[in-house]
């Protein structure tokens, strides 16, 4: 059996800011999210090279820095894992939009890397066959398709976006076929590539997808097993075919997006790979709150998690964000993070947002109730009542 680690979307941000602001760990005087991100990836491989766990090779489907000219802390946390995985396994990694720029240029922010000892940086479409003692797996690469690179191909200059896409998916199937010429009996396929796949779901993340250049997904059931990179919320789109996702957040939109990566399990190369996802406990949380949450955590005396990054989500007349305005910046001066976003509306839409307040009271008292004991349960309620009677007062 060989094993596999998939990670990919890594984004290392040394400018990140939380809920609009920056913040630097006083330990390091460094951003947070550096912080955040080095333990992700002491996490990752704490599991590498667990007894129960270890891994034959850690494969990266792109997009390991957050743009192709990365700062030197970026350049720098993303090295020092480098170094410490590749003396233990090999790692095979390709480049994804953001390592790339936007023009025809044709290098990439992977630079820093070429030059490790155990690292195969694969940058066009190509492939390398690795041997593992009990069974070989040929890798193949299929970087991000950029529509700039195409054009810096002069017979491609001056045609539409839609041609540029018509062509490049002609190319990428193409791409495929001539790989799997190569395919040898006994040898497992395994392809790295980065992009999109129709029918994979992108949540929210803060990016459309619409004009992307899709691989073709009747192309890929052949291989082994497809890591992909570029949409940041894990998923399978096919068995064998599967995004392991960003492994940090980076904004609200991916709050109830999980972040980690995958054990890929390969017992038969003729046979798709078995896939586990691996959840990073130190990818740090986002939570949106609207108003009636708030006041929940206040009447029961709960107290704001300071690790997480919290939004408040509201809708509300000018006035009654005035009367509000005192309680909820002293509710937000509780944590580090904490997002204030409030649409003021015209009074002529005040009822429905009030509608809509109670609506979320009573969502939030199911929520709560959720987690609470039996003898718990009877004093929220009560709480809860009193609560209601108080807004139907105030109207």
């Amino acid at each position: 059996m060989i094993r596999l680690l998939q990670i990919s979307d890594l984004h290392p941000n040394s400018k990140a800011t939380f809920a609009g602001k920056v913040w630097n760990d006083p330990a390091t005087g460094k951003n947070q999210s550096l912080t955040d991100f080095r333990k992700s990836l002491a996490f990752v491989h704490q599991v590498a090279t667990s007894p129960k766990t270890k891994v034959d090779a850690v494969v990266i489907p792109g997009d390991v820095f957050d743009s192709v000219s990365p700062t030197m802390d970026e350049i720098q946390v993303v090295l020092e894992w480098i170094e410490a995985m590749s003396d233990v396994v090999p790692i095979l990694v390709i480049p994804g939009n953001h390592d790339m720029g936007a023009s025809g240029n044709m290098a990439t922010a992977l630079e820093p890397l070429k030059f490790r000892p155990n690292v195969f940086v694969m940058e066009r479409p190509e492939s390398r066959l690795l041997n593992f003692g009990e069974m070989a797996v040929r890798f193949f690469a299929l970087p991000y398709p950029s529509k700039g690179r195409l054009l810096s191909n002069i017979e491609h200059q001056g045609k539409s976006t839609e041609e540029l896409i018509a062509l490049a998916n002609q190319g990428l199937a193409a791409i495929l076929r001539s790989f799997k010429l190569e395919f040898e009996p006994g040898v497992a396929n395994v392809l790295l590539a980065h992009g999109s796949v129709m029918n994979a779901k992108v949540g929210e993340q803060p990016r459309s997808i619409a004009n992307d250049i899709f691989l073709p997904l009747d192309e890929l059931e052949a291989f082994t097993f497809v890591a992909i990179g570029h949409i940041h919320a894990s998923q399978a789109v096919a068995k064998n075919v599967v995004y392991a996702g960003s492994i940090m957040r980076n904004s609200f939109g991916e709050e109830s997006e999980y972040k980690g990566f995958n054990l890929i399990e390969i017992n038969d190369p003729e046979e798709h790979a078995k896939v586990t996802f691996v959840e990073n406990p130190h990818a740090r949380k986002y939570a949106t709150l609207d108003l009636s949450d708030l006041e929940f955590y206040h009447h029961n005396g709960e107290t704001l998690d300071p690790e997480i990054v919290w939004r408040l989500k509201a809708s509300m007349t000018p006035q009654d964000y005035q009367e509000k305005k005192a309680f909820i910046e002293q509710m937000a001066g509780t944590v580090p993070f904490f997002q204030i976003a409030v649409d003021l509306l015209e009074e002529d839409r005040a009822r429905d947002a009030s509608m809509s307040q109670m609506m979320s009271m009573e969502e939030a008292l199911v929520r709560v109730l959720e987690h609470a004991s039996d003898t718990e349960r009877p004093v929220l309620v009560e709480r809860h009542r009193g609560l209601v009677a108080e807004v139907e007062h105030a109207r």
